[in-house]
């Protein structure tokens, strides 16, 4: 499903304060940007997706090239189809198989490696009945919801059709019949890891780094060693969903996405796998051709679903301890991207699945969890994560529907919206984050229509665009039909000294050849400030797999939406870092050793006792 990213350079003249790698800023109680290092995947808590220093590649020079660990069962190099983060030295990477890495920046070797393979199933609640699993047996492709038994003889009205073989309830098999965990994978699989976040502390020369697994764990390692510091698995904590729940309303948490720490708090959000077969089928129906089509009951279609529970629960943590502090809920499939903090909030952007993918914007007070405000529900489903210009007091959220929404921290009030693309077969629009350019007072994206766009950050006008892998396109040519690549989850990387950009993407005729597709991966450069109403190509890399076969991406069948998880591009000290779904790290750069000598000179600032360093 959709998982999720954002950015921008602050220019501002206020005094800012040195804690933990990161600059507190004063009028606003949020981070900037650090000097060099991209801490979180979007560069800083204010997810800004920029970096404030230059020298980075204009031309696809490689530095090195290393293969990821194993994946079980495959035995393959393991996809990195999460973001690459760097701080303290150490460069980590994630993505599928359960495998975590930490190597060296400079030379790619490794440090320290961990593989996490699934927990076992969660036992089902004590008091849950023996037959609760009976009522529906939907599959993940076809949603027939074929029910196990038949009353009085006729198939009950909220199945498709009816099948006389009674169904396990005792959770014993991995069929899906696990009450808290329906979809669950053997222990001997590795677990999606989603993308970590470090906290660094340059005075201690310490640091943590964060993650969250598909199964339902969430982990902080010593960022040197690996040593595990504390696992928590949310949901079922004091303090979780699931306390004084009744039977049918347990709640489990995919984590999919990067956390965001501030001070001593970290905020997580969880996703959806709670599907309750007690009623209801899977929410993604297709028809014969493969296509989506609704199937909640509103819509009047050939069988009826009935949601026991919503899922999707986001959590403030201690991050020293992973004691939960308070939750907050959407009231719906969750949270997929990374929430920024700002001037004493959070944010949220949210799935909240009323009868189809609905979203809403929301600001949480970061001490109480209290919502401060709202936008939404609104027809949408979330796309990548917020990006936040603190001297314009606006956060700008990227959604599924290809709408980019510029609201007010304070209040919530929606500023402007502009539509940059959707595209109909992938079912998607901005599921990639978007990047902030301050200074320049530019929005920059992408969209699942190959679109790559530059917005004025204060009206949200297209000032310049172009297509992933059709150099030559321009604007009045309108939206083309075939030979573009899309971003899926990768963000944008901004490097406003430069006026470059860095995105990934997979392209459009491999990946939409049928079910469970997989198309190319390339990472592109742009220079998004060149004059002109297009932007301009300086390189692009394609990442092959074994033997130079170029389909290495996999897709996300069966639900036909174009949220491929392909990993996002990590800026530091010049370096551009990618992992590739085909399990290897790239480096790209001009060398080591000296800055490059285009780099700016470190900003001096006031130096103060830090108060979120690790305690």
């Amino acid at each position: 499903m959709t998982k999720r990213n954002q950015f921008f350079c602050l220019v501002t003249s206020v005094v800012f304060l040195i804690a933990v790698g990161f600059f507190s800023l004063l009028f606003a109680d949020a981070a900037s940007a650090t000097e060099y290092p991209w801490a979180s995947f979007r560069h800083d808590l204010n997810n800004s997706g920029a970096a404030v220093d230059s020298g980075y590649p204009t031309t696809a020079k490689l530095l090195w090239e290393k293969e990821r660990g194993k994946e079980p069962p495959k035995n393959t190099p393991a996809a990195c189809s999460s973001p690459i983060v760097v701080d303290g030295d150490v460069l980590i990477t994630t993505g599928h198989g359960g495998v975590v890495e930490a190597r060296n920046p400079e030379t790619g070797n490794i440090i320290w490696t961990k593989t996490y393979t699934w927990i076992p199933k969660p036992p089902n609640p004590s008091d849950a009945p023996k037959d609760w699993c009976l009522g529906s047996n939907p599959t993940l492709e076809t949603n027939t919801a074929v029910c196990r038994y038949k009353i009085d003889g006729t198939c009950p009205d909220w199945c498709f059709e009816c099948s006389d073989k009674p169904r396990d309830c005792s959770g014993k098999r991995n069929d899906g019949s696990s009450l808290v965990s329906p979809l669950h994978f053997p222990k001997e699989y590795g677990t999606f890891v989603s993308g970590a976040t470090i906290d660094y502390n340059p005075m201690t020369k310490t640091g943590r780094v964060y993650f969250g697994t598909m199964d339902g764990r969430f982990f902080c390692l010593d960022l040197k060693t690996g040593k595990e510091i504390w696992q928590k698995e949310p949901w079922k904590e004091p303090g979780g969903p699931n306390e004084g729940r009744a039977w049918y309303d347990q709640k489990f948490a995919w984590h999919l996405s990067p956390p965001s720490i501030y001070k001593d708090k970290l905020f997580v959000g969880s996703f959806l796998p709670s599907f309750y077969w007690v009623f209801k089928a899977m929410p993604f129906a297709l028809n014969k051709k493969g296509h989506s089509r609704p199937g909640w009951p509103s819509f009047g279609t050939d069988y009826k679903q009935f949601w026991v529970g919503r899922d999707g629960w986001t959590y403030c943590m201690d991050k020293n301890t992973g004691k939960i502090k308070w939750g907050w809920d959407p009231g719906g499939c969750g949270v997929t991207n990374l929430p920024p903090v700002a001037g004493g909030k959070v944010f949220f952007n949210a799935d909240t699945v009323i009868d189809y993918h609905y979203g809403q914007m929301a600001a949480v007070d970061i001490e109480t969890g209290k919502e401060v405000w709202q936008v939404g529900p609104i027809p949408l489903a979330q796309g990548g994560s917020p990006s936040i210009s603190a001297s314009r007091n606006t956060i700008f959220y990227p959604e599924g529907d290809g709408a980019v929404w510029a609201v007010d921290l304070e209040t919530g009030r929606v500023k402007w919206t502009t539509h940059v693309g959707f595209c109909i077969k992938g079912a998607t629009g901005a599921a990639a984050s978007l990047a902030v350019d301050d200074g320049r007072g530019l929005v920059i994206g992408s969209s699942d229509t190959g679109r790559v766009f530059v917005l004025d950050m204060d009206s949200g006008k297209i000032i310049r665009q172009g297509y992933l892998g059709l150099p030559n396109w321009q604007p009045e040519q309108g939206q083309p039909e075939s030979g573009f690549w899309f971003s899926g989850a990768a963000s944008v990387a901004l490097v406003p000294k430069q006026g470059i950009l860095y995105v990934a993407g997979t392209d459009y005729e491999s990946a939409w050849k049928g079910k469970k597709s997989k198309g190319k991966e390339k990472l592109f450069c742009y220079d998004y400030t060149s004059s002109g109403d297009t932007i301009k190509l300086l390189w692009d890399r394609q990442f092959f797999g074994k033997n130079g076969n170029e389909f290495i991406v996999g897709g996300h069948s069966p639900y036909q939406v174009s949220f491929y998880s392909m990993s996002s591009p990590c800026l530091s000290n010049g370096h551009v870092y990618f992992g590739s779904f085909n399990g290897h790290v790239y480096c790209f750069g001009d060398g080591f050793g000296a800055r490059p000598k285009n780099a700016v000179k470190a900003e001096k600032f006031l130096a103060v006792p830090s108060s979120t360093g690790n305690n």
